[in-house]
């Protein structure tokens, strides 16, 4: 004889929490906070700045930036603390923990 296991009242699963498991089980969690972070790049920075710099790549809580001149990177590196906080405020999480700033010109050329 087949021993029945007790059901526990169902009650239905919100949506959100099935797709924040599915990013995690499918490794789309880090694409999708890639996909924030270079979107918020520009509104963080500003409309002063995002025409002479660009991110790179996200990585390991790294945000690579290039820009087109050496004034600019300065300038970067001199708010960094602050592009960080508001990103990570913008994105509702800590995700960028740090920020690498070169200058690299001739990526900016046509």
């Amino acid at each position: 004889m087949s021993k029945q296991v007790p059901r526990k009242a169902s009650h239905p699963t919100p949506l959100s929490t099935l797709v924040e498991k599915y990013k995690q089980r499918k490794n789309l969690k880090t694409g999708v906070e890639k996909i924030k972070v270079f979107k918020t790049w520009n509104e963080v920075i500003g409309d002063n700045l995002s025409p002479f710099s660009r991110v790179k790549e996200f990585a390991w809580d790294t945000l690579y930036v290039e820009t087109k001149n050496p004034t600019i990177t300065q300038e970067l590196f001199y708010r960094k603390e602050t592009i960080l906080e508001k990103l990570n405020e913008k994105l509702e999480d800590q995700i960028v923990k740090d920020i690498k700033i070169q200058t690299n010109s001739s990526l900016f050329e046509k």
